[in-house]
């Protein structure tokens, strides 16, 4: 139920980078801090006060990414982008699972429900055994998992049977509608974790979003010598632009995926992930006979 540990330590490192640059930014703390040993040593009012201006202010992760002061690789600096997705906000604990702690939105309409995985210690040990627990932190995509950002808050306060039962029944509502959700701001991944009936993939959905292209343009696309790469680019984002190219200007996440046959679906979900980031697509639900699909276009 936790990250590993060199994952929690990449998350720190990448988190600290982030919030001293929107300390810089907006003087928000006279505590300064530019590395995990500083950070934990700051006051937890800092660290709040930091945190909840920065995702006031989400325009700074893009501008964190662009500028790269901490001279972040680019595998990193994609983590760090996925941040403008971010959940901040009050959220009802109510399960501690073998996978995942199951968090359930307060006061949202509709309710849904988030496994978050802990970062050094399981978050049964830093929120208590008790549940359910009323809590405001910020829930944080990390790879293909969701996470929190390490600071937490609770509230003391006892839920009568009547609630439970209530909450209960708005976790299966949750459950039912949209499955518990393990990833955020991946419009390519899986949005949760729920049976789902097999339907056929939806055909031709990049002509009516783009021009029509044959799998054998795409293929010669994707060569490496073919493959142009622009600067601040990297070679498999390169490789998704072309793809986007050749195809007209418009994929489905599915008929990328086919494409790059030779790449992990975590990688591929990265450099589309980083791509919008820099604004160079963008990513549209689109209504097909079959149902609807998400579809990756080339920036105009």
């Amino acid at each position: 139920m936790n990250v590993t540990f060199g994952e929690g330590t990449l998350f720190y490192d990448l988190y600290v980078a982030l919030l001293s640059f929107a300390n810089g930014k907006l003087g928000i703390s006279t505590e300064q801090f530019s590395d995990v040993r500083q950070y934990v040593s700051t006051p937890i009012e800092a660290r709040l006060a930091v945190r909840d201006a920065l995702f006031t202010h989400r325009e700074l992760i893009d501008q964190f990414v662009a500028e790269n002061p901490a001279q972040l690789s680019a595998d990193k600096l994609e983590i760090a982008a996925g941040w403008k997705h971010a959940l901040a906000g009050k959220f009802y604990v109510l399960r501690y699972l073998a996978k995942y702690a199951v968090f359930l939105t307060s006061g949202a309409s509709p309710n849904r429900a988030y496994g978050v995985l802990g970062l050094a210690d399981p978050l049964a040990e830093v929120l208590g055994p008790n549940v359910p627990r009323l809590v405001h932190t910020v829930l944080l995509p990390f790879r293909d998992k969701i996470i929190y950002d390490g600071l937490v808050s609770t509230y003391n306060i006892s839920f009568g049977g009547g609630v439970k039962r209530s909450l209960n029944e708005a976790y299966k509502q949750a459950k039912e509608a949209f499955g518990i959700i393990t990833s955020l701001g991946d419009p390519t991944a899986p949005a949760a974790e729920r049976p789902k009936k097999p339907r056929k993939r939806p055909q031709q959905a990049t002509r009516a979003v783009g021009g029509p292209a044959t799998a054998a343009d795409v293929k010669t696309a994707l060569k490496s010598e073919h493959v142009e790469q622009a600067q601040g680019v990297s070679e498999g984002e390169a490789k998704v632009l072309a793809a986007l190219k050749a195809a007209g200007g418009a994929l489905t996440s599915g008929e990328l995926y086919k494409h790059f046959s030779g790449a992990s679906a975590r990688s591929v979900r990265n450099y589309v992930q980083s791509l919008e980031a820099k604004r160079l697509i963008t990513l549209k639900d689109v209504a097909l006979k079959q149902g609807r699909t998400r579809v990756i276009e080339l920036t105009r």
